[in-house]
């Protein structure tokens, strides 16, 4: 059970953007034989000059990105439901903006109970939840949206999605 990078490469993969005169966007994907993110970065601008005198189309973005896979396909030994989410409101950081963040198929010990009325409450106390959402903070490794972040937990609920 490990992850373990896509393809016989190094699981780099870049996704070229690029807009037609009608206005029309489209991705061309190319699997990269980089070793390391620099050599990705450097290898798609070599694809990029490449492109350019083939196309007609302009190049709008670029995304690089590694992509790895879990190397043993097996489902969850427990109950899992994708269909299930906890919603998660909190507040933005500076401001009285208040967003919600959703997790997926949430683990029943995220809960305030595991049943009755609090079995659909998040516990936003619960130890794990608070790791979560701290990657979302100011010290955090992710922007909750839109180079923001994440203030403090307000509450949360158990929700579905029709599938």
């Amino acid at each position: 059970m490990a992850l373990v990078n896509r393809g016989i490469g190094s699981g780099f993969v870049a996704t070229l953007t690029l807009t037609d005169l009608q206005g029309d966007s489209y991705n061309k994907r190319y699997d990269l034989r980089s070793a390391t993110y620099a050599a990705a970065v450097t290898d798609t601008d070599l694809i990029i000059a490449g492109l350019g005198p083939v196309t007609r189309s302009v190049l709008t973005s670029v995304a690089i990105s590694q992509v790895r896979d879990e190397d043993t396909n097996f489902l969850p030994a427990t109950e899992s439901d994708k269909s299930i989410y906890a919603l998660v409101s909190y507040k933005l950081a500076g401001r009285v903006k208040k967003e919600s963040l959703e997790i997926p198929d949430p683990d029943p010990l995220i809960f305030v109970s595991p049943s009755g009325p609090s079995a659909n409450q998040v516990n936003v106390s619960n130890a794990d939840v608070i790791a979560y959402t701290d990657l979302f903070k100011a010290t955090g490794v992710a922007f909750i949206s839109d180079g923001e972040d994440l203030d403090i937990i307000l509450s949360g609920r158990r929700k579905s999605k029709s599938t």
